[in-house]
């Protein structure tokens, strides 16, 4: 029985440090899909289409999803829900999901990503706080760019 002040070895300690612990990612289950996001590299944008058509006759796909295919509310939020699963109207910053794809492997979902076309429409961007909080700032959020505010 360890007592305060002792060491006491961690059970895994060994087989992480040595390489051998297989971690989850390390598992690949037989005839699994592999799953890839397509990320938008627009800072603030409006989405003007989204076309899978091409992505979807690439070898190995099995299937892209985008914002067409949520159940239910589209968004999610820690503190105020206000960010898309899959974007559908705008981005708001540089890697929002706008799609998934899954296939039959890496290469072929890479390739499927590189066909799924995006057509925006930049915004001003906001790139400070205090950007944010002027009064002609971009509304990056439909109510505003302030998510709470405590006064003393």
């Amino acid at each position: 029985m360890a007592q305060i002040g002792q060491s006491v070895p961690r059970l895994d300690g060994i087989s992480k440090a040595s390489g051998f612990f297989r971690y989850a990612g390390d598992i690949r289950l037989k005839d699994a899909l592999v799953g890839k996001v397509l990320r938008s590299q627009m800072p603030h944008a409006l989405i003007k289409t989204i076309d899978t058509t091409q992505a979807v006759t690439q070898p190995g796909v099995r299937a892209i999803l985008t914002y067409r295919d949520v159940p239910g509310p589209n968004i999610f939020g820690s503190t105020i829900p206000d960010q898309p699963v899959l974007c559908h109207d705008k981005v708001r910053f540089v890697g929002d999901t706008l799609a998934i794809v899954a296939a039959d492997s890496e290469e072929e979902a890479e390739s499927a990503l590189q066909h799924i076309k995006v057509e925006y429409e930049p915004l001003p961007i906001i790139s400070t706080p205090l950007q944010a909080l002027m009064s002609n700032a971009p509304r990056i959020h439909e109510k505003g760019n302030l998510a709470h505010r405590v006064e003393y």
